[in-house]
């Protein structure tokens, strides 16, 4: 990947490029880097089954009491792979805005001790260029809506919430 990507600095781990300890890929990854189990820092105990699931219980019930639209137009889905990585899918784009992105984030902060990331893959058709958002506690990853260089209308939105008008970073 190159070095003047959009990836923002992940303050748990500070290398440019996630480190692979012990099977695991270490800090912000790349997609390339996803079929491998995943930590923000190698000190994190391993995962178990039972942390999972509860993880999963109360982001969901959080979510669900804070929002009409879930579990009708996002999710969070998955089962347990041996990291703390959890996956939401929404159903379209307008249910990915700033507003979802900062709850998630806060959400990792208050209750994930700093070890959760979120993935959410942008992609809606098995054609298209395959994107995805990675919440982290301390930082957001956005890829590029449109190639860089190119201009868009996308680049000066009238709806602040909308991310589709962000292109690259939140």
């Amino acid at each position: 990947m190159n070095k003047s990507s959009n990836w923002l600095a992940d303050p748990c781990h500070e290398t440019e490029d996630p480190d692979i300890t012990e099977g695991y890929a270490i800090g912000k990854t790349n997609l390339e880097r996803w079929g491998r189990l995943w930590k923000a820092r190698a000190s994190d105990p391993e995962l178990d089954a039972e942390e999972w699931v509860i993880f999963v219980e109360r982001i969901q019930e959080h979510f669900h009491g804070n929002y009409d639209n879930f579990p009708d137009e996002f999710y969070f889905w998955g089962d347990f792979s041996g990291d703390r990585t959890l996956d939401l899918k929404i159903d379209k784009p307008r249910v990915l805005t700033a507003r979802l992105l900062s709850d998630l984030q806060e959400y990792l902060r208050m209750n994930g001790q700093k070890m959760w990331r979120i993935r959410i893959p942008i992609y809606f058709q098995p054609s298209h260029r395959r994107r995805v958002v990675v919440v982290y506690p301390h930082a957001i990853n956005i890829p590029p809506i449109l190639p860089s260089g190119i201009p868009s209308s996308l680049d000066h939105c009238a709806h602040d919430d909308a991310l589709w008008c962000v292109g690259g970073r939140f």
